[in-house]
């Protein structure tokens, strides 16, 4: 990510040279689909008049794989989340210069979605 972001901030005019480092609340995950299955059973015994009363649920869940061409199988994967971004610095050499610093910053917005005060630009040395 943070590669990806130094060469396109690259390409912005006034810019110049650049250097990133993004902070991640999460890593992201691979979700993968499951199969649950769940059974309930009750037993009721009633001697001499007393009654007595069990319940029991079982729960199952089994991960549900598909078939590769090759023959192998692998879990089926249902949603895939992004790592989250906590914050941002970027080092760069038009980093003092106010618009772009707030071009910077609007990039970094635009493509994280985290608030402005946890995105810090600075002029690189």
């Amino acid at each position: 990510m943070e590669q990806r972001l130094e060469e396109v901030l690259r390409e912005v005019d006034g810019v110049g040279e650049v250097k990133v480092m993004i902070t991640l609340r999460s890593c992201g995950a691979y979700i993968v689909e499951k199969d649950t299955r769940t059974s309930n059973s009750q037993n009721t015994q009633d001697q001499s008049g007393d009654k007595s009363t069990a319940d029991a649920q079982d729960f199952e869940e089994n991960t549900v794989f598909e078939k590769q061409e090759n023959g192998a199988e692998t879990p089926y994967v249902k949603e895939i989340t992004e790592p989250e971004v906590e914050g941002v610095i970027v080092a760069a050499e038009g980093g003092n210069n106010a618009k772009t610093a707030a071009d910077i910053t609007d990039a970094v917005v635009a493509l994280f979605g985290i608030e402005v005060h946890k995105i810090k630009v600075m002029k690189k040395v």
